[in-house]
């Protein structure tokens, strides 16, 4: 992102949702999948982060509320068949940042970082 002028992202918040129906679908399917009398395997499980996509917005409720669509239902729809999962905010927020530097102020802000650029 260097290249777009951004050196840094701030981030003011994080929001976890819990919802206890996907938590225990989750579970059911870690404990299918995974030897749970290893008290150690939590250890190795990672929190993952999912970036709004700024093209349908609105999937996130949908997301909140079922969990994932199948890789199917998101190639009905033009989507990439898997979700974005990332283990890092920057990496969850690069389609909006993408997004916001194809507006009229994000062209203005890549300009002047390319000036800044000429300059130095």
């Amino acid at each position: 992102m260097n290249s777009l002028g951004v050196t840094g992202i701030n981030v003011t918040s994080v929001t976890r949702i819990h919802n206890r129906f996907l938590r225990n679908r989750f579970e059911d399917k870690l404990e299918q999948n995974t030897d749970v009398s290893d008290q150690n395997y939590k250890g190795s499980l990672e929190y993952l982060f999912y970036g709004i996509d700024p093209v349908q917005p609105s999937e996130i409720f949908k997301i909140i509320n079922d969990g994932f669509w199948s890789p199917e239902e998101y190639s009905s729809i033009g989507m990439s068949t898997y979700p974005g999962l990332v283990n890092s905010v920057s990496s969850a927020e690069y389609a909006w940042i993408n997004d916001y530097f194809k507006t009229s102020n994000g062209s203005a802000l890549i300009r002047q970082a390319m000036k800044q650029k000429e300059r130095s």
